[in-house]
């Protein structure tokens, strides 16, 4: 089973805006290839609470996450960046990020 999280789903400043119409793009090739698919989507804005984080790991979506881990075989963990210059507060560059195709 592939398991396919989207932390940052939920509306609101913060959300992975991109990741959340890929998804369901991404699950549904999957599926058309025969896999097996499990999609767990953020609730929480991050703003409230980052799923991401060691804060989150009692979370609702973090034990449904750790649940689902033990079937999977592969785990894609989507993000998408917004489309601003400059770093994330935790230092990432978001111009380096855009550069990636993946």
């Amino acid at each position: 089973m592939i398991l396919i999280t989207v932390p940052h789903a939920a509306p609101g400043e913060g959300q992975d805006e991109g990741a959340t119409r890929f998804v369901y793009l991404l699950e549904d090739a999957l599926r058309q290839s025969g896999e097996l698919v499990t999609v767990i989507e953020g609730s929480v804005p991050r703003r409230i609470l980052n799923l991401n984080r060691v804060d989150a790991a009692k979370s609702d979506f973090m034990m449904e996450v750790f649940d689902a881990l033990s079937e999977a075989s592969v785990h894609i963990d989507l993000h998408s960046y917004p489309d601003i210059s400059g770093e994330t507060e935790f230092g990432y560059d978001l111009d380096a990020w855009r550069e990636s195709t993946v």
